[in-house]
């Protein structure tokens, strides 16, 4: 029965809760809940304008679509989707989403359509115009706790120094319900002037690996970014470190960070149509980093778009994400608002669809968790 159980979908699991008290004890154990997660497909998540959706990893098409649920503030039904509402990450089904109008954070679950409100972080929000927060999210294993972590990030000369030293950190516990505070430790003091550095955040994302929550910042002067910096954070014991990004990459080229076969890894374009996949094959050791993929789009032909002449060259797509297999989403932009993706197999771009405005891109398994 348990063998059954763990290979079904996670609405049908939810729904034999209720064929017995026996039923709902194992269902509801948090080793249930886990094997049932590895049981499930790994797919390719993408936010776009409007609704997250689900889609085969291979090919990208859709396999479902979720529209978050109204967002009711004093009694005021704010549209059925905020659109200032950002994805900080993606774990054991579980999204956790920020809404930056309103300073209010969700974890999700759509396969269930669970979702749960977080009570206000103590990162004061008093004057929102000099204070953003930075959002991390994961899952600690050995606890069966849910974790989201909350970084101020300073408004300085037009942008936003985030994990400097001495400001405050919010950590969530699901299971505690409740907000801990503590102190950001001077993680950029082994540079030569680090007091007028400014750490950036490339984008209000995270990924989370050997049980560490990790961010991509930017790190430089006013006005430019002149190297790169992954932070981590020990979900166990809760302390934040750097991991070492490849020495050989232009800061100004990366686009992003992601998971891909189970290696932490950094997504960079030239501009021109040059990408590049890099990854680290031992965690935390700093010559591990290997050059994984390179795809100049300008020698690949890209197919012509449906319902209309428009061919682009190679320079005018530009990557959105990578799956964890390795295929790469690619974005035309404003030029003709539609979709293609570098299918790694084939070694050929292929046309997707019409849809605009891709902004996150991660890696999604349906599970019970928040059930």
């Amino acid at each position: 029965m348990e063998e059954i159980l763990a290979r079904l979908d996670a609405k049908s699991v939810s729904r034999c809760k209720c064929v017995s008290k026996s039923w709902l004890s194992l269902i509801s154990s948090p080793s249930f809940m886990n094997r049932h997660h590895k049981q499930q497909v790994p797919r390719t998540l993408l936010r776009q304008e409007g609704l997250f959706s689900v889609r085969n990893s291979e090919n990208f098409d859709q396999i479902s679509a979720h529209v978050f649920a109204p967002l009711v503030i004093e009694n005021i039904v704010w549209g059925r989707y905020p659109l200032d509402l950002a994805l900080v990450g993606s774990q054991n089904g579980v999204l956790c989403l920020f809404d930056k109008r309103y300073h209010a954070v969700y974890l999700w679950n759509p396969a269930i359509k669970k979702i749960k409100k977080l009570p206000p972080s103590p990162i004061s929000h008093t004057n929102p115009v000099a204070i953003r927060s930075i959002y991390g999210f994961g899952y600690e294993p050995t606890t069966n706790d849910f974790k989201v972590v909350a970084v101020t990030a300073r408004r300085q000369w037009g942008s936003n120094n985030s994990f400097r030293g001495g400001e405050q950190v919010g950590v969530y516990s699901l299971g505690s319900n409740s907000w801990t505070s503590m102190e950001m430790p001077d993680l950029f003091s082994c540079l030569v002037d680090s007091s007028a550095l400014i750490s950036q955040m490339r984008k209000m994302f995270s990924v989370v690996l050997c049980g560490s929550i990790h961010w991509l910042l930017g790190l430089g002067g006013q006005w430019k970014v002149e190297s790169i910096a992954i932070v981590a954070f020990d979900l166990s014991t809760e302390e934040f470190k750097l991991i070492d990004a490849p020495m050989s990459v232009a800061a100004n080229k990366v686009e992003s960070i992601s998971v891909l076969s189970g290696c932490l890894s950094l997504l960079t374009f030239d501009g021109l149509g040059l990408i590049e996949i890099w990854v680290m094959e031992k965690y935390g050791a700093a010559d591990s980093w290997t050059k994984h993929l390179s795809v100049d789009l300008v020698w690949h032909p890209v197919p012509l778009f449906r319902g209309n002449f428009f061919r682009p060259r190679g320079n005018f797509l530009r990557p959105r994400g990578v799956s964890h297999n390795g295929n790469l989403l690619l974005d035309s932009g404003e030029i003709s608002e539609h979709l293609c993706f570098y299918n790694k197999k084939s070694n050929r771009v292929q046309y997707l669809c019409p849809w605009k405005s891709v902004m996150d891109v991660a890696t999604y398994a349906e599970s019970i968790f928040l059930s």
